[in-house]
């Protein structure tokens, strides 16, 4: 399976497990806009938002903050979701395996996917959970390979915690070959204290 990346591409098979750990990120906030996006969303739909892959449920607090009444729901697992059980009184936090996930019941919700497929060695269930989850919409974003590393970049990511990286044209062909609708496809922020767009955005149904 080669998940819609070229020929010659190497991935990472053991990739170091993510720690949300906020107080490490030197103040940086990352994919502000696809969170803003969701947020202006779940406005016009109903204020229901599921965020899969919410590490330590942060930019789900500042929703919260704003939105008391909103639906709020996060699905990870291990120390991340812990943390976030620990942290917050508010929310409903759903401790999930995301390669083993088989089912995210969204009806009317908002959801962001936000820099996890890149996580995965197979991010296919997630997708197929994602694509049956009757969402309003569904927000990915996941590093655009090309931007980060240059056309040339055959892998493995350096970033330790990535299996596997996509540029634009690769990853729409793997949404839409795992049967999700891609509706629209794009450039974001990496994180609040620059402009410069490393990360790609997908709006899919």
């Amino acid at each position: 399976m080669t998940f819609a990346i070229k020929p010659g591409y190497q991935e990472n098979p053991g990739p170091v497990y993510f720690l949300d750990d906020v107080t490490s990120t030197r103040g940086l906030v990352f994919q502000p806009d696809v969170y803003t996006l969701a947020e202006f969303l779940a406005e016009i739909t109903g204020g229901e938002i599921i965020d899969v892959g919410c590490g330590w449920g942060d930019k789900l607090a500042g929703i919260h903050e704003r939105h008391p009444s909103w639906g709020l729901l996060g699905i990870d697992y291990g120390d991340n979701i812990a943390h976030c059980r620990d942290a917050y009184t508010w929310g409903t936090w759903i401790d999930a395996d995301l390669e083993e996930i088989e089912r995210i019941d969204a009806r009317g919700a908002i959801v962001v996917c936000s820099d996890v497929v890149e996580h995965l060695v197979d991010p296919r269930p997630l997708l197929h959970a994602l694509r049956d989850s009757q969402a309003t919409a569904i927000i990915l974003s996941t590093p655009e390979r090309d931007v980060q590393h240059g056309a040339h970049h055959n892998g493995p990511s350096p970033n330790l915690c990535h299996v596997r990286e996509w540029n634009v044209a690769e990853f729409r062909e793997f949404l839409t070959g795992e049967g999700l609708n891609v509706r629209h496809q794009g450039l974001t922020r990496g994180h609040d204290q620059s402009w410069i767009m490393p990360t790609q955005l997908a709006i899919c149904t």
